[in-house]
């Protein structure tokens, strides 16, 4: 793979990223008036960041499809 499109990866997989954060927060934002448990963009969200984080332990609190 040549160093443009390595860096095209990175940037693409950090937008996906910012993506999914950005999701999640606008959850926490909501959760104080809505139930924001089941919807499905908040578990893709949780997955996706799972599979790309280190540490494992901070997803444990949300079973899949609880």
């Amino acid at each position: 793979m040549n160093h443009h499109n390595h860096r095209s990866r990175e940037e693409l997989d950090r937008r996906r990223i910012d993506r999914a954060l950005a999701g999640l927060e606008d959850a926490v934002r909501r959760c104080r008036d809505e139930d924001v448990r089941h919807g499905t963009g908040i578990s893709a969200a949780l997955s996706f960041l799972e599979l790309r984080a280190d540490e494992k332990w901070p997803f444990e609190q949300f079973p899949a499809g609880a």
